[in-house]
């Protein structure tokens, strides 16, 4: 099975496991939150919702995914 890396912009909602954001996320007031270059884990994906609700966050986010051929 081949791996196709593709570069997509995607919501906070649409971000899912895996996924490499390839720049910064930052929180609306300018904090990063997530590293470019670090995978999505499942931690991550709930302090992303606390960070929504609470103080917003810049979107979209530009992520690799890696898609199946």
């Amino acid at each position: 099975m081949n791996y196709e890396v593709k570069t997509i912009s995607v919501n906070v909602q649409e971000l899912t496991v895996g996924m490499i954001p390839v720049q910064d996320v930052l929180a609306k007031n300018g904090a990063m939150i997530i590293p470019k270059g670090q995978s999505i884990t499942w931690s991550l994906l709930q302090c992303l919702g606390n960070f929504v609700k609470q103080i917003g966050v810049v979107e979209p986010i530009t992520v690799q995914v890696g898609i199946s051929e």
